[in-house]
């Protein structure tokens, strides 16, 4: 009886066999095929982390030693979270017959590389990630001595393309070494008439072709959309270095863009002093919202932007981003009136909406229809007293 090891100290062993430790798996002297070396309802279990966990096929065989990285991967397989390193095209991918999810690749270079927002994001089968913008522009990041094996070239962000569009792999074998072809006079460009369309376009005569012919049999479709399977094809300039045909998607996201900050945040409290603002839209919200005025700019702002903006920053103060208003049924004489209504907390009031005190007529008047007039304030000190319209 050969030396037991392992898990297989429970299974009964067989000299015409070799056992291994791994799992319990038996190999036949003479025709070399593997099995798993369990009895009965044990095998049903067994066979299921047989075909769960993620070890290469040599190692399942007995051919060599799993190495710490497989061991480590397998273990995580067990455990269903997937491996933790890289594995070859012999190994599984799969827990109890569930794919694993893949991982989403590291967009944060591309992301950080342009402040304009992109539609999508997509990596291509060597390790390039990119971003793409509303423009159909890209940028991106390519994988260092991956992209360009053997040729010593750094990866890293790379420059914006002036647009990119998606090619099959076929079509681009099949013209783009046209393209890259220094001797000859063709480029890759779109086809005026035929929108979806590119070919190589004839920049001189040469043989029978003429300048601005499109050769018969390289017009072939593009997209302007990624997608798995795909071939990137950024254009920087109409020259045969000018245009870089990328390797095949294999990962597409769309991206969702960071939420700006609000423009103003609005915030209505009670008359009486003390507690949290209001909430806009509450059935028993009162009527208006009044705010009194200090500043003849801030008038002038509403009347040139149609809308109720926080103050700019000025002499070295910042920005405010905040509008303050007292909310109440019946408004006394406060300079500006909005109902509230037409309100709310992220949004500028739009000047439509805003009424301002008429102090001749003793009441309000729309602010962007009020000629003349005047609010004054008064503190009761006449050294402050004045005129804001």
């Amino acid at each position: 009886m050969a030396e037991k090891k392992g898990l297989v100290e429970i299974i009964p062993q067989d000299n015409k066999y070799d056992y291994f430790n791994i799992l319990p798996v038996r190999i036949n002297k003479k025709t070399g095929a593997a099995k798993p070396a369990v009895p009965g309802l044990l095998s049903g279990a067994i066979n299921s982390v047989y075909d769960a966990v993620t070890l290469p096929g040599d190692v399942y065989s007995g051919k060599r030693e799993a190495t710490p990285e497989n061991t480590l991967n397998a273990a995580m397989s067990m455990m269903g979270v997937g491996s933790a390193i890289p594995r070859r095209a012999n190994e599984m991918r799969a827990l109890g017959g569930i794919k694993l999810p893949e991982r989403s690749p590291d967009y944060s270079s591309v992301l950080a590389a342009h402040t304009d927002e992109p539609l999508q994001l997509f990596s291509t089968a060597r390790g390039s990630t990119y971003a793409q913008y509303p423009d159909a522009s890209t940028i991106r990041n390519r994988a260092s001595g991956v992209s360009s094996p053997g040729s010593g070239s750094e990866g890293g962000l790379q420059p914006k393309s002036r647009r990119t569009v998606f090619m099959n792999d076929k079509d681009v074998t099949d013209i783009g070494g046209l393209h890259q072809n220094r001797e000859f006079p063709g480029l890759l460009e779109p086809v005026p008439d035929k929108p979806g369309y590119m070919g190589i376009r004839m920049q001189e005569d040469y043989g029978p072709r003429k300048a601005g012919e499109f050769i018969p049999g390289t017009i072939r479709p593009y997209s302007t959309k990624p997608e798995v399977g795909a071939i990137p094809v950024e254009y920087f300039s109409s020259t045969p270095k000018g245009i870089h045909f990328g390797n095949k998607i294999t990962h597409v996201q769309k991206h969702t863009p960071k939420k700006a900050a609000p423009e103003v945040t609005n915030l209505l409290y009670n008359e009486r002093i003390g507690g949290p603002p209001l909430k806009f839209g509450s059935p028993d919200l009162p009527k208006y919202a009044v705010r009194n005025v200090f500043s003849d700019a801030e008038l002038a702002s509403i009347r040139e932007t149609g809308r109720m903006l926080p103050a700019p920053a000025h002499r070295g103060k910042a920005a405010k981003g905040t509008k303050y208003f007292t909310a109440t049924n019946e408004p006394k004489k406060q300079h500006l009136r909005v109902e509230t209504k037409n309100m709310s907390e992220f949004e500028p009031v739009d000047a439509r909406f805003v009424d301002i005190f008429n102090p001749s007529t003793g009441g309000y008047d729309p602010i962007l229809k009020a000629k003349g007039g005047a609010i004054t304030i008064d503190d009761g000190n006449p050294a402050k007293r004045r005129k804001l319209i």
